[in-house]
């Protein structure tokens, strides 16, 4: 269920699931305490950012994106999370699978220009398009690192390579780095939906 739902949907789901159980217990008809064994999925005020931040050119950008390709589910899902966190190109290559907490929807970043640790919301779009891109693409090696080569010789990416898939997309921004494209408005965002300050 959590797959087909989102968040906000599932904890209605689960608050309602919750509120019969408590009645059937009050009732005799289930055991009481059931409805403490129930997780309710964790909804951040504001979670998913407008639209118009990310700018009418990104927005065609990521639109632009054939996702039924294996290069498509890897560049739209690196550039959801360059749209939604203003992270660079370094940041992206180095994301590791271990790093995103699928149950605690959020993920840890290590910005390798100050080397802390930065842990930020996993919203529902970025997580969608992450496990689009991990369950329709195939792995070769025992590499951690989330976002691979796709054509061969196989690898770990260079944040290079995600500049190039940015400056080469089919409705290419004009910019050199599409982190300057967004940063400005990504990180103020940040602060204001989740209350996160980037160092």
């Amino acid at each position: 269920m959590g797959k087909r739902m989102g968040r906000v949907a599932l904890q209605k789901v689960t608050s309602i699931l919750r509120n019969f159980l408590r009645f059937l217990a009050a009732s005799g008809g289930v055991p009481s305490g059931l409805e403490s064994q129930i997780d309710t999925p964790r909804v951040y005020r504001q979670e998913k950012l407008p639209e118009p931040c990310l700018g009418k050119r990104f927005q065609a950008f990521l639109r632009s994106i054939d996702r039924n390709t294996a290069m498509g589910k890897r560049d739209y899902a690196m550039f959801s999370l360059i749209a939604t966190y203003g992270l660079r190109a370094c940041d992206i290559v180095a994301l590791k699978l271990d790093s995103i907490k699928w149950r605690q929807s959020a993920s840890r970043f290590v910005r390798r220009r100050r080397g802390n640790p930065l842990e930020l919301p996993l919203t529902d779009e970025v997580g969608s398009a992450i496990y689009d891109y991990l369950k329709g693409v195939p792995r070769y090696g025992n590499y951690r690192e989330v976002f691979l080569r796709i054509r061969a010789p196989g690898g770990i990416l260079k944040p290079t390579a995600v500049i190039e898939a940015f400056q080469g997309g089919p409705e290419g921004v004009g910019s050199k780095s599409p982190t300057k494209e967004l940063t400005v408005c990504a990180t103020p965002m940040l602060f204001i939906c989740f209350g996160v300050v980037c160092p």
